[in-house]
């Protein structure tokens, strides 16, 4: 058991990190050896989530296309967006785990799959193998979803508040990475997470250079969290000199048991071969009226300064109200009544003309199993 003192200074939790990330490699390369054995002695659990939504765009677009949206973008048309099938297997300490997300869906897969794995109309979301080092040292090894940003790709294991996805979450950030993770708790207030990867939303990497993350979680008292996490990296295509850096800050304060706050920030830069940037923020609250209904609140401003990550210089804002119903701990039902609106006139398409503004009704229905 290894243990590290508040005290420590953050050039010596850094050199304790290393030293125990390099005294583990060689346990690790071994338990990769023994992966076959050790699995099929644990027990594996098969979780299912089924996604359906309905949504309404009360500007009747031609094209049926919600505008800007990131996975919700098909207007007046109901489907069954996500089917997530997802098999894992818990790490003990001292020993190995696993997890494999596959996604179905119109759109989902085809924005979290990366460059460089085509699986058709299906998406592999995460595949990790897992080592946990009896002293809370921890390995994954694979595809993960990004630990950027407050919101995530709907999962068994994670609901959002709202049922569409903040822009944010669609164009500040990126979804996916491949590569290694490795996280270590330094005590119950303070844990580090270091990652090496091939860049952003892809698998096979396009250029000889890998993106480096970092992430520093701090939780001073109970029920109040911060988590500061940076990437940085060159991105471009044979293109090992130009950075592309994002800045990604997370502050949650669980006021009550009813009542919890979030506040979500991001900076972005890179280099191309000017320096372009983006930068949002989001703000969410949500209150628990009892324990089957609660009432979600988003608002947020993304502005794309240099037109980089939108393709349009532009500044995009939205507010987002979602009622949620538990009819079983199993099923939701959640309702989104959203307005986006941005300074471009010809943001947002309508019947007959282009405009500065959207409004949206959505229903969505998750059933987990």
């Amino acid at each position: 058991m290894v243990k590290l003192h508040i005290s420590n200074t953050p050039k010596n939790m850094i050199r304790t990190l290393r030293n125990i990330v390099l005294k583990q490699a060689g346990r690790l390369a071994i338990v990769c050896v023994l992966l076959p054995a050790t699995v099929r002695a644990q027990p594996i659990a098969l979780n299912v989530l089924v996604s359906g939504s309905w949504t309404a765009n009360f500007n009747h677009p031609e094209s049926r296309m919600n505008a800007w949206r990131v996975f919700d973008v098909d207007a007046n048309s109901i489907e069954v967006d996500l089917v997530q099938f997802s098999l894992s297997k818990s790490a003990e300490p001292g020993g190995v785990g696993f997890r494999v997300d596959l996604d179905a869906g119109p759109h989902i897969p085809f924005l979290s799959r990366s460059a460089g794995l085509d699986m058709g109309d299906f998406g592999l979301r995460h595949g990790c193998l897992t080592y946990l080092d009896q002293s809370g040292l921890r390995f994954d090894l694979g595809k993960f979803v990004t630990p950027a940003g407050s919101e995530v790709i709907e999962s068994f294991d994670g609901i959002n508040m709202n049922a569409s996805h903040s822009y944010l979450f669609g164009y500040a950030i990126p979804f996916t990475h491949t590569g290694l993770k490795v996280a270590y708790p330094l005590s119950d207030a303070f844990s580090l997470m270091a990652m090496v990867t091939n860049g952003w939303d892809n698998v096979v990497d396009n250029n000889d250079a890998k993106t480096i993350g970092l992430q520093l979680t701090v939780i001073p008292v109970t029920d109040l969290s911060l988590i500061v996490f940076g990437l940085m990296g060159a991105e471009q295509t044979l293109n090992n000199s130009n950075q592309r850096k994002l800045l990604d800050v997370i502050l949650s304060y669980k006021v009550s048991d009813a009542f919890s706050l979030t506040l979500n920030a991001d900076y972005g830069m890179e280099d191309v071969p000017d320096e372009a940037t983006w930068s949002g923020i989001a703000g969410y609250i949500r209150y628990a009226f009892s324990d089957v209904f609660a009432v979600n609140l988003r608002a947020e401003v993304f502005e794309d300064a240099d037109g980089l990550r939108t393709g349009t210089i532009q500044t995009l804002r939205e507010v987002t109200l979602t009622p949620e119903y538990r009819v079983t701990p199993k099923l939701i039902l959640r309702g989104d009544f959203r307005y986006d609106w941005t300074g471009n006139r010809a943001a947002f398409e309508k019947a007959t003309e282009s405009g500065s503004s959207q409004a949206t009704a959505s229903v969505n229905a998750i059933c987990l199993f």
